[in-house]
């Protein structure tokens, strides 16, 4: 079976390198977690080491 991606995931995917990519930051949460997701996600691309 297969599991359907998430909104977030596409997103995640459609991004390409070169690209920005604005993290928003309001009083209730913080940016922290989607940094680290960016981070995550650009070594497994291997565009970081």
């Amino acid at each position: 079976m297969e599991v359907a991606m998430t909104e977030g995931a596409k997103i995640w995917e459609s991004i390409v390198p070169g690209e920005s990519v604005l993290i928003e930051y309001d009083s209730l949460t913080l940016p922290y977690k989607g940094f680290y997701y960016l981070l995550t996600w650009a070594r497994k691309k291997g565009m970081m080491s």
